[in-house]
């Protein structure tokens, strides 16, 4: 789809969100029982999409984030100790 947006500069950004979103997810899942945490919290969100609870989902969503990004920051403070 970026390869026909007529941007190359907005392809270039995206491309670079892109890896480093994946570069996080890398880093987050190689913490202990991250791997299962991140499945039930994923699963939670979609629960609620089907129930339709909308306050839930996002809820469920934003908690996803939160704490994929305080395993992304004890990965980095663990690296950086060393």
């Amino acid at each position: 789809m970026l390869d026909n947006c007529g941007n190359v500069l907005i392809k270039e950004v995206l491309n670079s969100l892109y890896t480093r979103i994946n570069l996080l997810r890398i880093t987050t899942l190689m913490q202990p029982d991250r791997w299962s945490t991140s499945l039930s919290e994923i699963d939670e969100p979609q629960r609620c999409i089907r129930a339709r609870d909308e306050a839930g989902a996002e809820l469920a969503a934003r908690t996803h984030v939160e704490n994929a990004r305080i395993a992304a920051m004890r990965f980095i403070e663990a690296e950086e100790s060393q």
